[in-house]
């Protein structure tokens, strides 16, 4: 039979499933002959492209001839390093480690800070959790300032007292003041729970300024264990602030150091600015204190008292005043001394003397108080204990001279020293004092300075800083840098100074 006419089955119809896998095979089995005659090429050829386009029909819809895996005897060496051929080579050789890789950051972050509050010095006489709003002039209505601990801090060496109330979870300051003495608690209208106060300056905000406050309570009895720590806290600020003349003319530079130790670090304040409510407490001249020494004599009678066991006594009592050494001296700077006597005493029951020792000499049978008015500057009472256990005892009494005249100081220094005498002023005032103050009766010296009471804070700065520009080399100014405040004696200023303060006044309408 001849080579043409051979025919061949359509491999899409009738080639087994094997055909392709023994075409393949084929291809790969090593020809023994050197050459293949025209017809077998060609049939060759025609088979190929028949399995190639079966495969891509059956291949579009998911079919096609089964794949099979291929392995060769030169997987082993296979260049790919993949892990069949690995895994091929040797299960006893392990993979090797990878290196350990050291990491060194690139910026070294800074040791841990410790964040100081100025809380630390102090310690918790109060706390109790609240709601705190304030009043907002501008809007004329309370907005809330948040809800957390409220709690009164009394500093472990100056021993004062503050209010300070944080925020839950943020920790912002929403409230930071002194208790003053002016402060007054008022409840709210329609509740039991929560009270209302001004604070005058407040520096939750960084700079002081006037708040007016509320706080609400849970009930009723939180909110007076507060009101009654509250004043108690007051009670005890009062004593310390009148000891340092806390109310005292305050100067911007030499207020921060007195009170930025107060103030917690977390509202940071400008401490460079003075709480209007303490620079406008102006003193005109620092106070001078005396010692007033009563001595009271006694002794019984040979009269009948017209009570039985109860002998009649004839007692005295003199007024006298202690120098700085200790040294009893005159009494001078009293004007006059009255005496309430007991009202048994009928019209001698008040009793008037203008010339020292201001001896009263009476006499009676019964003890009693008595009540000892001193006329100075004005009147100084006294209670007096009168008593028949000693035949002598003495009695001792501070009486404080606030803002003395030049003619009350005049007499004030016969007794020891007064505020001046260290700056050489004593001669000025003590020889001149009288001559000065006429000099300045144009200008009402009290008028003045209750106007620079009524002074904002700017103005103030301003008063301050005129009294340093044209004071005169002996006038009486002091800086006080621990206490933070600032003494000048209006009476020791130059006329002109004096009518520039006055003008400056009568200008702010604070006169």
């Amino acid at each position: 039979m001849s080579d043409v006419a051979e025919t061949k089955p359509d491999p899409t119809t009738n080639a087994p499933e094997g055909s392709s896998e023994a075409a393949a095979v084929a291809e790969e089995t090593p020809k023994t002959e050197e050459t293949k005659s025209v017809t077998e090429t060609v049939v060759e050829a025609a088979k190929d492209s028949v399995n190639k386009t079966t495969d891509n029909v059956f291949s579009m819809f998911g079919g096609g001839p089964k794949k099979e895996k291929k392995e060769t005897e030169d997987a082993v060496n296979e260049p790919s390093g993949s892990s069949k051929a690995q895994k091929a080579e040797g299960d006893e050789e392990e993979a090797p480690e990878s290196p350990e890789v050291h990491f060194e950051p690139v910026i070294h972050l800074t040791e841990k800070v410790e964040t100081k509050t100025n809380e630390e010095l102090e310690e918790q006489t109060f706390k109790m959790r609240a709601k705190l709003f304030r009043f907002d002039r501008d809007s004329k209505e309370w907005k809330e300032r948040g809800t957390g601990d409220v709690r009164l801090l009394k500093h472990k060496e100056n021993q004062k007292t503050r209010l300070v109330m944080r925020r839950d979870k943020t920790l912002k300051v929403c409230a930071n003041h002194y208790i003053v003495p002016d402060m007054k608690l008022a409840p709210n209208v329609g509740s039991d729970r929560s009270w209302v106060w001004n604070a005058a300056a407040d520096v939750s905000e960084g700079e002081p300024e006037a708040s007016t406050l509320a706080i609400r309570f849970a009930n009723s009895e939180n909110a007076n264990l507060f009101k009654e720590a509250f004043e108690k806290a007051q009670q005890a600020n009062q004593k310390l602030f009148e000891q340092e003349h806390w109310f005292e003319f305050v100067e911007r530079d030499y207020y921060t150091n007195h009170y930025a130790s107060q103030v917690s670090v977390a509202t940071q304040p400008d401490l460079t600015k003075v709480p209007p409510a303490l620079a406008s407490q102006v003193a005109k001249m620092p106070d001078v204190k005396r010692t007033v020494r009563l001595v009271t004599e006694q002794h019984v009678i040979n009269k009948d008292s017209g009570v039985e066991g109860f002998p009649l006594r004839s007692w005295s009592i003199e007024i006298y005043v202690l120098n700085e050494h200790g040294e009893q001296v005159p009494a001078t700077v009293f004007s006059k001394v009255t005496y309430s006597l007991h009202p048994s005493f009928g019209d001698k029951a008040i009793q008037t003397f203008k010339n020292p020792p201001f001896r009263i000499q009476e006499e009676g049978w019964g003890e009693f108080d008595m009540q000892i008015s001193l006329t100075a500057d004005k009147e100084h009472s006294v209670t007096h204990d009168l008593n028949f256990a000693l035949p002598r005892y003495e009695s001792k009494h501070v009486i404080t001279f606030k803002n003395p005249k030049p003619a009350l100081l005049a007499l004030l220094r016969e007794s020891g020293p007064v505020p001046g005498d260290e700056n050489g002023v004593k001669s000025k005032r003590a020889a001149g004092g009288e001559e000065s103050a006429k000099k300045k009766k144009k200008v009402d010296m009290d008028k003045l300075a209750d106007g620079l009471q009524k002074l904002g804070e700017d103005d103030l700065l301003q008063v301050v800083q005129m009294v340093h520009d044209h004071k005169a080399p002996d006038s009486y100014t002091k800086n006080d840098v621990e206490q933070g405040e600032f003494h000048v004696d209006l009476y020791t200023l130059p006329d002109s100074l004096i009518k520039m303060l006055w003008d400056f006044t009568q200008e702010k309408g604070a006169l």
